[in-house]
């Protein structure tokens, strides 16, 4: 040993070990622009970050018009002629790109796309008037040259929620075949009545290009009007069949009819052995519809949202003679007299349905694999079924508009982990609920499983009734609460005296509760007062020792899939 050191900066590290450190920086585009400035290296690692997506949404209006800027200089000569004999003047197509943008993207919406060439024929052009051909000529050139050079596509986005919108048709560029094969995350969301004629072969045409090249899609969503000429449900249906490890399936259809339910749900039979998280919204449903689930081997999560009721063929009423296919929800849709078959799930999440007994048919198929459940507007009955039948549930997301106090009695055997309990504030226009009495809130409290490691109660209270609920019951190592600005500091204070001398404590959680029906300005305003207060009870908790921090899951209003 001679006494010297070596020094390795930051700045000498292997292009290898760049990479990795800047994918923590994926989606922090400000960070990756100060990364190209420090040296060659970093620019080169960079680089690939910031274009793997470029069309997401940007606060800077301009910049669309610089990416398309920086595409058009990736174009071949011929391209470049192509654009300049359909009247493109600009200065762009003299130029030469630094690093081969197309190749790194990994991720494309066409709408943002669209959106993007757009404002290039706003202030990208060198005079008043648009070409009539530069238009289609731009969005072809730009659109052969992504799909020809992208290796490695991964997410894709088709459609729009517009009346007037065109989708050019990849299937017919040489290479897309190959980049589209290697997608793993594809969404077709978009009003596709009002397309012509044109752009509904285009989308066709792509679907089943698709469906002989996409064929390892681990994330499928569908989001579209009713079809009534099944031209793209039929596509579809090919789509979802020829997939080899399909997981995520969403499937949402607005104004749609029973049979493009039985029609999707008959595809994804062909995804029963791989198939993981299931999302239903806005689609008519009745138990024949779903019996093909009782197949499916791995899943793990269904969510129904604003789902509702319907039967398999029209009914007519005798007095108008009109036709009634709304299935009351008092009828036995349990398999329609069949034996009762089983539901092999781990989570399962209602939100906003129209249905409430074939919400408790579906708990009772499941309830020997049933770990976690969501239901935002339980009844007295499926509370009854829940804690008869499913022993096993360790999350229980529960909403009890409808449910009186008394009958939570039942919950107290139970052996959960977690326990959400939330009220409909829809007609409440204060930011504290004065439905529940403080007699209901020390039952409430002295209802709560002993097995409880984190409680959410998921509507404001007032100080006295949150001191019923904490002093009535054993305080769990984390509580999530919801606080509105009325009364929050008194709020905060009982809540650190109620959990400073229980042993074993962890953290408390604050969600903020905004009341409904106020302007902009006061919800702008509410939010930076619960801000300040809810600083101040950090300070608070930390002095004392105990965690305050906030509360980020909203089980009854994203609609999202549970993981």
């Amino acid at each position: 040993m001679n006494g010297s050191y070596s020094y390795v900066t930051l700045t000498d590290f292997p292009a290898e070990c760049l990479y990795e450190i800047f994918l923590y920086l994926k989606n922090d585009n400000a960070s990756l622009f100060n990364c190209l400035m420090v040296n060659r290296n970093w620019c080169r690692q960079a680089i690939p970050l910031l274009w793997r997506k470029p069309f997401s949404k940007h606060p800077n209006v301009t910049m669309p018009y610089l990416l398309i800027k920086t595409y058009l200089s990736c174009l071949s000569d011929n391209a470049k002629k192509r654009l300049s004999a359909a009247g493109c003047r600009h200065h762009t197509l003299l130029s030469k790109p630094l690093f081969p943008y197309p190749l790194y993207l990994r991720e494309l919406d066409f709408a943002e796309l669209d959106n993007a060439l757009n404002i290039w024929l706003i202030y990208g052009l060198e005079y008043e008037y648009e070409p009539p051909t530069l238009r289609h000529v731009l969005s072809a050139e730009i659109y052969n040259l992504l799909f020809t050079h992208c290796k490695s596509l991964w997410n894709l986005r088709i459609g729009q929620w517009a009346d007037d919108y065109t989708i050019m048709d990849i299937a017919r560029i040489e290479k897309a075949r190959q980049t589209l094969s290697t997608l793993r995350h594809f969404e077709l969301c978009g009003d596709f009545d009002y397309l012509e004629h044109e752009d509904l072969d285009n989308l066709s045409n792509i679907l089943t290009t698709m469906s002989r090249s996409s064929l390892d899609l681990q994330y499928l969503k569908i989001h579209m009007t009713w079809d009534e000429d099944k031209y793209l449900l039929n596509c579809l249906g090919r789509l979802i069949r020829a997939q080899s490890s399909l997981k995520d399936f969403v499937f949402s259809q607005e104004q749609g009819c029973i049979m493009d339910t039985k029609s999707v749900m008959t595809a994804l039979m062909t995804q029963s052995k791989n198939l993981e998280n299931l999302v239903l919204d806005i689609v008519p449903l009745n138990m024949t519809c779903l019996k093909s689930l009782e197949k499916f081997s791995k899943l793990k999560t269904i969510q129904f949202k604003y789902c509702y009721l319907k039967c398999n063929e029209i009914n007519y009423c005798k007095d108008t003679g009109k036709p009634l296919d709304i299935v009351s929800d008092d009828d036995d849709l349990e398999g329609n007299g069949e034996e009762p078959w089983k539901l092999n799930v781990e989570n399962l999440v209602f939100l906003k349905n129209s249905f409430r007994h074939m919400t408790i048919n579906l708990v009772k198929m499941a309830h020997t694999n049933l770990r976690r459940l969501t239901v935002d507007h339980a009844t007295v009955e499926l509370l009854n079924e829940i804690t008869q039948r499913c022993m096993n549930l360790v999350y229980l997301a529960i909403g009890i508009s409808f449910i009186p106090i008394e009958e939570l009695y039942r919950i107290s055997s139970m052996k959960l982990e977690v326990l959400v309990i939330g009220k409909n504030l829809s007609n409440i226009e204060d930011n504290v609920n004065t439905e529940l009495t403080n007699e209901e809130c020390e039952k409430l409290g002295k209802f709560l499983p002993t097995s409880l490691r984190h409680l959410y109660i998921d509507f404001p209270m007032t100080p006295t009734q949150l001191d019923m609920v904490l002093c009535n019951c054993v305080v769990p190592p984390v509580i999530s609460l919801k606080f509105g600005l009325l009364d929050f500091e008194k709020c905060a204070n009982t809540v650190l005296k109620c959990v400073k001398e229980v042993n074993g404590f962890q953290e408390v959680r604050i969600a903020r509760f905004t009341p409904k029906n106020v302007s902009i300005m006061d919800k702008i305003l509410h939010k930076e007062k619960w801000e300040r207060n809810f600083m101040r009870m950090v300070e608070s908790g930390r002095m004392i020792g105990i965690n305050v921090g906030i509360e980020s899951e909203d089980p009854f209003g994203t609609g999202e899939i549970q993981h």
